[in-house]
């Protein structure tokens, strides 16, 4: 078992979706830092290639770019090049995610699609293609979701439907793996310092990518189901929570 349950890793051969930047890009880089086999994607080839490059030029990792758009690509045909190229396969990390501020009310349909595809049926249809790896290798899933999905507003509104989704598809995909030593884990990302938040007024500080990261890395094969990360999101995720309604649809945020 090449990934111990106590958080210390050894030989890990993982797949790193939504790598060209913000937190998969960091993640990549904890990983090929210490010394694992990586295959990362992105549909940016530039940014993909150029960071692949730059992995494999100051690690010990062995870095291999796949670039694929979630929102049109072969799910088969993905998950062959990327086992044939790590050997198998111990962690599936999907960091992708896409949101804008023109989410809010009624948006383009073609705006919608992407953000349906990038968040939510790009993900699921990659994480069904690794479903018998998962299992046969006792791999782990670790996905990113987003405080978005804790309650439903008027802004981010398909953003947070997607995550939500996704949310509800790694729960159906922790119950599937029960009965082996798969884990599934799903982060619930409070603000991270990322090209999705930038040049907003946040409400709260936002966390380091890499930093993320490193919490990322030293919980897998032992964090199971929803994480909060910053890990005191929980609390603001229950507030929303348990404000009512004819206070909730005054809030503009």
């Amino acid at each position: 078992m090449p990934v111990e349950l106590d958080g210390k890793i050894g030989s890990v051969r993982a797949v790193v979706i939504g790598a060209s930047a913000g937190l998969g890009r960091a993640l990549a880089g904890v990983l090929a830092e210490a010394g694992h086999q990586l295959v990362i994607t992105s549909r940016d080839v530039t940014d993909l290639d150029a960071t692949a490059a730059d992995l494999n030029l100051r690690t010990d990792g062995r870095v291999t770019a796949v670039p694929i758009d979630l929102r049109d690509f072969d799910p088969v045909e993905y998950r062959s090049r990327a086992i044939a190229e790590l050997g198998g396969l111990d962690a599936l990390f999907v960091t992708a995610g896409y949101s804008t501020q023109d989410d809010r009310g009624q948006v383009p349909d073609d705006l919608l699609q992407g953000i349906v595809g990038s968040n939510f049926t790009g993900v699921i249809s990659l994480i069904n293609a690794f479903l018998g790896d998962l299992r046969s290798n006792r791999a782990h899933l670790v996905a990113t979701g987003s405080v978005a999905a804790v309650r439903a507003r008027g802004s981010n509104s398909v953003y947070g439907a997607s995550k939500h989704g996704l949310e509800f598809y790694c729960e159906a995909v922790r119950h599937h793996l029960s009965d082996t030593q798969s884990t599934v884990c799903l982060y619930r990302l409070g603000y991270v310092k990322t090209n999705l938040n930038f040049g907003q007024n946040l409400m709260f500080s936002a966390m380091e990518p890499a930093a993320a990261a490193r919490q990322m890395v030293k919980g897998l094969g032992r964090r199971q189901g929803i994480v909060f990360l910053p890990k005191w999101w929980r609390l603001v995720g229950l507030a929303l929570k348990l404000v009512p309604w004819p206070l909730y649809r005054r809030l503009d945020f």
